[in-house]
């Protein structure tokens, strides 16, 4: 069965999965080198063609847009060390902030990492992020498969605060809490009705 092999992907970012890898190492080196907005030159993103194919807006106008747009994704990473499904609205999209930040932002094809992503070696949706500052230093990481993948996993606590986070965006948080504790005793209940007892 798929779902057990090789198993169920989780998206932790409310994004298109190809930019999760250039979102998670532009994470991880913000994080590193304690980086803030004003710090950035520019970001740099090489990946494979699928990654170029799939994230086709450089300056979204419309919300869904901005889902396919690493430019904007890594903007509010930048801000934001995660991309949150609170800016999935035309607020963020509009922020003066964050499109000043997405012209530094590039994606570029790596036909090497196409051939290998297409061999198996490395992930599908792989990214190798350089990032300059305005100081010239570089700072360069490597990502094959982000957090997610079936043999990469989100921890439970990942999951669970993914799930109360869109059950609260969606306006159901003061119920949130009970039903992710049925959801997780999902095997003791008696009945699948029982899911939605209030």
């Amino acid at each position: 069965w798929s779902i057990v092999s090789p198993g169920v992907y989780l998206k932790p970012y409310p994004a298109c999965s190809a930019s999760h890898a250039a979102a998670e190492a532009t994470t991880q080196l913000l994080i590193e080198q304690n980086l803030d907005p004003e710090d950035i030159l520019k970001i740099e993103v090489d990946a494979p063609k699928i990654v170029i194919d799939s994230l086709i807006y450089t300056d979204p106008v419309q919300v869904p847009q901005g889902q396919f747009s690493l430019p904007f994704i890594l903007a509010c990473v930048i801000f934001d060390r995660n991309f949150e499904v609170s800016r999935i609205s035309a607020e963020a999209l509009g922020d003066p902030a964050i499109k000043r930040l997405m012209p530094k932002i590039t994606l570029r094809h790596d036909p090497e990492l196409t051939q290998k992503s297409q061999t198996g070696k490395i992930g599908p949706e792989c990214a190798r992020v350089c990032l300059t500052t305005n100081q010239g230093k570089l700072f360069e990481i490597f990502n094959s498969e982000a957090i997610g993948a079936p043999n990469k996993p989100m921890t439970n606590q990942q999951i669970d605060s993914k799930f109360l986070d869109l059950a609260a965006f969606a306006g159901y948080a003061s119920t949130a809490k009970s039903l992710l504790t049925r959801v997780r005793q999902i095997d003791t209940l008696e009945s699948c009705r029982d899911l939605w007892v209030n």
